[in-house]
């Protein structure tokens, strides 16, 4: 192996290594907000754990309200058939979608209306 070859391979290695410590810490944060979703330290209770994916569903039919509105209001013509099918499979890929954004926490919606009623809790 060549000299340039391998400086290429040694500056690959490291900028894979400086990618995955990245990554690594964006993993500990995200655990970090799973264990602290109200903003405290401790691990939640069980009812607060209800709570949150009580929340989080909530969140998940909002958005998926939202995506079917936003499909119905956008053009309709397709490349594919419209019938039976097709709208089921739209609307599962609908309730997917929206399942994997609240999880993700991409509207907030879900944090907000969990510290509002987690006051309640007690």
């Amino acid at each position: 192996m060549d000299i340039a070859a391998n400086s290429f391979f040694n500056g690959q290695t490291q900028l894979f290594a400086a990618q995955s410590a990245a990554l690594q810490g964006k993993v500990n944060q995200l655990k970090a907000d799973a264990t602290a979703q109200a903003g405290s330290s401790q691990p939640m209770t069980e009812k607060q754990q209800a709570l949150w994916k009580s929340c989080q569903d909530f969140e998940g039919i909002f958005i998926q309200y939202l995506l079917e509105q936003m499909r119905k209001a956008g053009p309709q013509d397709t490349f594919l058939d419209k019938g039976l099918g097709h709208d089921i499979f739209v609307s599962m890929y609908d309730q997917e979608l929206s399942k994997s954004m609240a999880k993700a926490g991409q509207f907030g919606i879900a944090k907000m209306v969990y510290n509002q009623l987690s006051k309640q809790l007690s």
